[in-house]
């Protein structure tokens, strides 16, 4: 994705898939997210989480847990082809007191009403491994932030 409107509005649709996990809010959750059977979610330790009833329940029952929340990625790649992107990123974990990194994918399909997510995998990392190995250059026509 080599920037333009396309880009900036995936990564807008990525930021609000953020913010509304670190405030915990279901209804910009809802907004969100591509509400069919295709939807996909893998939250860190999670089993698979199969259509949007599913997927929908699950952050429901995240946002009832009363510690505090703050999820913030980093080492953010956008692509796309046609009408579906994708965003891998790492992301820093703060729930109450400990912190965690993980290691998502955040896939996008355009729709009518802009970009909206299908699925969201994340996976637990050790701190160690979250920089470890061999640095790994972004495909042309993709964009590293």
């Amino acid at each position: 994705m080599a920037g333009g409107a396309d880009e900036s509005a995936v990564r807008e649709a990525n930021d609000l898939f953020y913010r509304a996990l670190s405030v915990k809010d279901l209804a910009i959750m809802e907004s969100i997210w591509a509400r069919e059977p295709g939807a996909r979610c893998i939250h860190p330790g999670w089993d698979l989480l199969e259509g949007w009833e599913m997927v929908r329940e699950s952050w429901s029952l995240i946002f009832r847990n009363p510690v505090r929340l703050l999820v913030t990625p980093s080492e953010i790649v956008i692509r796309q082809s046609g009408d579906m992107a994708w965003v891998s990123c790492l992301e820093t974990i703060k729930a109450g007191n400990a912190v965690t990194l993980a290691r998502a994918t955040n896939l996008f399909v355009r729709a009518r009403d802009g970009w909206k997510m299908i699925l969201h995998h994340a996976s637990q990392v050790s701190p160690g491994a979250a920089t470890a190995g061999p640095e790994e250059e972004a495909p042309p026509g993709s964009t590293v932030h």
